[in-house]
């Protein structure tokens, strides 16, 4: 039986669903998974770092780094893209908006300035593509 039911999980994992769940299950995990499909998260801890979006602030071992606008965008995208190499271009679009007319360069700028502030070992550098939140576990709160 339990055989089965390990084939249906798969089945239907490859077939392109994001999650599956069991029943009975928990209705706090099942809440859980709902807020992580749905980027409903709010605070994101990895390292000693917390990112904190409901209160736009960003820490770093319990220090509030004062990061301006653009840099808490930045982490955002970030956060919500581990993992994901992501180009100047995605980055000022996403960040900056599509109707930017200014120098992309503009992105080593600010990712320059943030890391000072969180750390240079949290943002990778892909010369010629882009820029990686390093693969770190980030554990939610």
């Amino acid at each position: 039986m339990n055989i089965l039911i390990a084939d249906d999980e798969l089945l239907v994992l490859q077939s392109g669903a994001d999650d599956y769940v069991r029943k009975p299950f928990d209705p706090r995990v099942l809440l859980v998974r709902a807020k992580k499909m749905l980027n409903m998260e709010t605070q994101y801890r990895f390292g000693p770092l917390l990112v904190d979006l409901d209160k736009q602030k960003v820490w770093r071992a319990g220090n509030d780094l004062h990061v301006t606008h653009k840099e808490l965008q930045l982490m955002k995208y970030f956060v919500h893209n581990k993992g994901k190499v992501l180009t100047r271009t995605s980055l000022l679009d996403h960040v900056w908006g599509f109707d930017y007319f200014g120098d992309e360069r503009t992105v080593d700028v600010h990712i320059r300035r943030l890391r000072e502030k969180i750390g240079e070992e949290w943002i990778f550098t892909h010369r010629g593509m882009g820029y990686t939140l390093t693969s770190c576990i980030i554990r939610r709160n």
